[in-house]
C-alpha cells in the first residue's frame, strides 16, 4: 500500500528504485568567523543556493558540514511531490555554547518560487514532518535552513517521502476507545483523505472482542446506532451489551477500502448490588440484582429494618450476615472503581483496627489487598471514624458516623485519586495508585472474613466499575432520599432559614448583609 522515497543530502537520493547522487559533499567545514567571506562555488555547483550569506569562511574539518550564524541556505530536489506524501526532514546538528536556534521552511518549488508547505523552530537535532496536500502536487521538493540564532554546524540532512497509493483512503485518524456512562451515547469517528479524488465511503461493524472483519456484525441504521455509513458513528444509550470493539470500513467509491483500527467501548455502570432485603435473599445467597455475583453468608442471616423503614429491608453482619462474594475485579475496565453501601452502627466498641463494610481483600499488603472499607473508633463513644485504604493510602473521615443513625457511604478510585463521601458529600481525598489484590475476594460485612465484622446493619451495597464523582456521588444519595447536597458553597451564602449557610444566596443572605449595611470603621468619621 506504501512506498517509500528517500534520500540523504550529502549522499545518495533514492526515488522508486532508481537512484542518483546529490554530491554535495564539501571538503571543507564552514564556520561562523565574525567578518571573513568566502567563494562558495563549490557549494552552489552542488545544486545549493545561498538565499543569505552572513560573514561565513570555510576551514580544515570533516568533510559535509555547514556552519554559520544568519545564512540561509535552499536546497530543491528533482523529486516532483504527490499529493498524500508523508515528508520528513532530519538534521544532524554540532553546535558548542549555549542561544542557538535553527529555522527553515519543507517547501514546494514551481520552477521559480517556492510554497511553504510546513515551517520548523528548533534548537538541537530534530526531524519535522508534514504531510503534502493536493496543492503542492506535481511541484519540485525542496527545503531551506537557517541558523537563526547563535553558530554552529550542522553535518547532514536527510529527507524522506512516503507516498500513499492513491487506489486507497489514507486514514489520517483513527478511532479512540470510549467509556461513557450507562445510558449516554458513545462517538466513533474516523479521518481519512481521497487522493483519487473519486470520494469515500463508510461502514462501520462491532464485534465482540477482535476486529476480523470475518467475525463482525455490519451495522444499520436505527434506534440502536446513528451514522454507520458515515465517518461518525453514534452508540445509542450505550449499556453494558454494546461494549465490544467497532472499526470502520474506509473505501475510495469504485476503487479500493482499508479498514480503521479497532476502538472499545467500555461502559461505565453499577456492576452489582445487594439489596439484602429478606426478599432478595434466595435459596441461601442474597442476590445481586446487577450482574447475578451471588453473595453466600457465612450463616443464617438475621434481616431487621431497612435504612428507608422497610421491615426486612436489612441484615445484620456480626448475626451470621456478613457474606463472600468470589474475586471479580470491579477494576477490570476502567482502572477504578466505586463501593457504596448504607450503615447503623449501634454504638458497640468499635475494634482498634476497625469492623469492615466492604472489601476485596484477604490480608494487608500490596499483593493482598485492592480496598478495605470500614468503621474505626471516633472521637467520642457515640462517634466512628470512616476508613478507606489500602496498602500505601489512607482516607479517614473523622467522626463522620453517628451511632444508630443510618448513614451512607461512598468509597471511590477514579486511577490516581481515593474519595471518601459521607450522605452525598465529599468527606476526605487523597492520592493514590491502585494495588494488586485484583483476584482476591470481596466481602459484604467483614474486612476479610475471619474477624470483626460489621456491628449494626447494612443495607442497598453496590459496587460499580469506575470512580464515581462529586456529581455521581450527590445524585446517588439525592436519588434514595431526595435531599440536595452541596457541592460548591456560594461565596455570598451567610446563612438560611435556619441561621446557618445553605449552599444558596436567597433573601436570607440579603438580610444578612442588608443588617450591616452603612456601618463605618473609619476613624476620624464617615463621610
Amino acid at each position: 500500500m506504501f512506498s517509500k522515497i528517500a534520500f540523504l543530502i550529502c549522499i545518495v537520493v533514492a526515488f522508486g528504485g532508481s537512484a542518483f547522487s546529490a554530491d554535495v559533499v564539501l571538503d571543507d567545514d564552514l564556520y561562523y568567523a565574525g567578518s571573513y567571506d568566502d567563494n562558495f562555488q563549490e557549494f552552489t555547483d552542488a545544486g545549493w543556493e545561498i538565499v543569505k550569506q552572513v560573514s561565513l569562511y570555510m576551514s580544515d574539518g570533516d568533510p559535509g558540514t555547514l556552519t554559520g550564524s544568519g545564512t540561509t541556505i535552499r536546497y530543491i530536489t528533482d523529486y516532483n511531490i504527490k499529493a498524500g506524501d508523508s515528508v520528513s526532514l532530519s538534521a544532524d546538528l554540532i553546535r558548542t555554547g549555549s542561544g542557538y536556534g535553527y529555522t527553515g521552511d519543507i517547501i514546494a518549488w514551481d520552477g521559480s518560487s517556492a510554497t511553504v508547505m510546513s515551517s520548523y523552530s528548533e534548537s538541537q537535532n530534530f526531524t519535522h514532518e508534514v504531510t503534502a496536500s493536493p496543492e503542492f502536487a506535481d511541484k519540485q521538493l525542496g527545503f531551506t535552513f537557517k541558523f537563526d540564532a547563535g553558530w554552529g554546524k550542522v553535518d547532514s540532512f536527510l529527507l524522506e517521502v512516503q507516498s500513499v497509493d492513491p487506489n486507497y483512503p489514507s486514514i489520517t485518524s483513527q478511532p479512540q476507545d470510549q467509556l461513557p456512562k450507562a445510558g449516554t451515547d458513545a462517538v466513533f469517528a474516523v479521518e481519512a483523505i481521497d487522493y483519487s479524488g473519486n470520494g469515500l465511503a463508510y461502514q462501520w461493524y462491532y464485534n465482540t472482542a477482535n476486529a476480523d472483519p470475518n467475525e463482525a456484525v455490519q451495522l444499520t441504521e436505527g434506534t440502536d446506532f446513528g451514522g454507520v455509513t458515515t465517518s461518525e458513528l453514534t452508540v445509542y444509550d450505550a449499556q453494558e451489551e454494546d461494549e465490544g470493539v467497532y472499526f470502520c470500513k474506509v473505501s475510495i467509491i469504485d476503487r479500493n477500502f482499508s479498514y480503521s483500527e479497532a476502538a472499545a467501548l467500555g461502559v461505565k455502570r453499577m456492576l452489582a448490588k445487594w439489596t439484602l432485603d429478606q426478599a432478595d435473599y434466595v435459596d441461601g445467597q442474597y442476590l445481586d440484582t446487577v450482574s447475578g455475583y451471588n453473595a453466600d453468608p457465612n450463616g443464617t442471616p438475621t434481616f431487621t429494618e431497612g435504612w428507608d423503614g422497610s421491615a426486612t429491608g436489612a441484615v445484620t453482619p456480626n448475626q451470621g450476615g456478613w457474606a463472600t462474594a468470589s474475586t471479580w475485579n470491579p477494576a477490570a475496565d476502567t482502572g477504578g472503581y466505586t463501593a457504596a453501601a448504607w450503615v447503623k452502627w449501634d454504638g458497640s466498641a468499635l475494634a482498634e483496627y476497625g469492623n469492615g463494610i466492604i472489601a476485596k481483600g484477604s490480608g494487608y499488603g500490596v499483593d493482598t489487598t485492592l480496598f478495605y472499607l470500614q468503621l474505626r473508633p471516633g472521637s467520642a463513644e457515640d462517634l466512628a471514624n470512616v476508613l478507606f485504604y489500602e496498602s500505601d493510602t489512607w482516607v479517614t473521615a473523622a467522626d463522620a458516623v453517628t451511632a444508630n443513625e443510618w448513614t451512607h457511604i461512598i468509597a471511590a478510585f477514579d486511577g490516581s485519586e481515593f474519595r471518601l463521601y459521607v450522605n452525598g458529600e465529599l468527606a476526605k481525598k487523597n492520592g493514590g495508585s491502585i494495588d494488586n489484590g485484583l483476584d482476591e475476594p470481596i466481602y459484604i460485612g467483614t474486612t476479610n472474613g475471619q474477624s470483626n465484622s460489621f456491628l449494626g446493619q447494612i443495607d442497598e451495597v453496590a459496587i460499580y466499575n469506575y470512580g464515581l464523582t462529586d456529581e455521581d456521588a450527590a445524585m446517588l444519595y439525592y436519588d434514595y432520599t431526595g435531599e440536595a447536597s452541596c457541592l460548591t458553597q456560594p461565596e455570598l451564602d451567610l446563612t438560611g432559614p435556619d441561621g446557618e449557610p445553605d449552599c444558596v444566596v436567597d433573601i436570607h443572605d440579603f438580610a444578612e448583609f442588608a443588617a450591616s449595611w452603612m456601618e463605618c470603621g473609619l476613624i476620624p468619621d464617615c463621610q
